[in-house]
């Protein structure tokens, strides 16, 4: 049997999907819609980059989506957020109703709710790509935290990595180990706004973003210009504290005055995705957050960030323009 992957975007993340995808032990065709030669043209270099069974892997490429391409078993959206929700609204009221969208899955409240509302009435699944919880480390990390545990959680990085772009993915792994994602947000710290690699239709952010859930666990990221252009992550229960450099690669653990030291594996989307695709057609279901477990926490960050562009700019958004 031969199973349907429908990939919305090539570009650069679009792109490492199609590296996990061609690594999928079975036979699958690849739809890939992409109307940009430049995305086209990268997607081709890096699959020259790695080896694959070519004769299982059936690839067709599309200018644009239509209504006609072959039901898929999966779909991945890899597009940024503009404009995303009617793309997602139309792919499940044409059939498509498993979608791994990358995030920030939509810019606004009220395009979640119609993507939610959408999904209910045909019966589809979404899963948001914020897969840190998907990394092995971070799973035997989660192992080691004793069941309804306070777990705080300290993000540092440097505003050139992108706040804006990441929050949400440390958002969503804080409320993983938390078995808690009704996040209150606190953006009173947020600094200046920067301008965004991705084009003028979204901005970046620096400063700091504090948040806490029920039981008093606390969560805080610092995207500040003094702090080095890597990514420090402080994890800490009542037990132990877990010091992880992800760029570096380093995991240390404290416990009871003794030191455990490490390897911290950051894990790519060009081989997360193959497990996390075959996990959805095997038994529908993933390592990753559906929109429901995302929802609060992308809620949160659109209050947050149009509060703060506001208060910069005193224009108001509807459409939190992050990607």
């Amino acid at each position: 049997m031969a199973y349907n992957i429908l990939l919305i975007g090539s570009g650069n993340v679009g792109s490492r999907h199609l590296q996990a995808l061609v690594k999928i032990p079975f036979k699958i065709q690849i739809d890939i819609i992409e109307p940009k030669k430049s995305a086209k043209e990268l997607s081709i270099s890096r699959l020259n980059e790695i080896n694959y069974d070519e004769k299982t892997k059936l690839i067709v490429w599309h200018d644009s989506y239509n209504s006609k391409i072959p039901k898929s078993s999966v779909v991945i959206v890899s597009t940024l957020s503009k404009g995303r929700s009617d793309l997602l609204n139309q792919l499940i009221m044409d059939g498509h109703t498993r979608i791994l969208s990358e995030k920030t899955l939509c810019q606004s409240k009220s395009e979640f709710d119609k993507i939610i509302k959408t999904c209910k009435k045909y019966g589809a699944k979404i899963w948001v790509n914020t897969n840190p919880r998907c990394f092995a480390s971070y799973k035997k990390l989660k192992k080691l935290i004793p069941k309804q545990s306070q777990v705080n959680m300290v993000v540092n990085s440097n505003p050139e990595l992108g706040m804006g772009t990441n929050a949400i993915h440390y958002i969503d792994l804080f409320s993983w180990l938390n078995d808690d994602y009704d996040i209150k947000l606190d953006g009173a710290h947020l600094l200046d706004l920067l301008s965004n690699k991705r084009g003028t239709d979204f901005i970046e952010f620096s400063g700091t973003v504090m948040g806490i859930l029920k039981n008093h666990a606390i969560f805080v990221m610092s995207f500040l210009d003094n702090y080095p252009k890597s990514v420090t992550v402080k994890i800490s229960t009542n037990t132990s504290d877990f010091y992880i450099d992800e760029t570096a690669g380093t995991l240390l653990q404290i416990k009871k005055n003794k030191c455990k030291s490490e390897k911290f594996t950051f894990e790519h989307v060009s081989s997360l995705t193959k497990k996390i695709i075959m996990d959805i057609i095997a038994s529908d279901s993933c390592c990753l957050p559906t929109i429901l477990e995302s929802y609060n926490g992308h809620l949160e960050l659109f209050r947050i960030f149009n509060h703060h562009i506001f208060k910069k700019t005193k224009k108001r958004v509807n459409l939190c323009p992050i990607t």
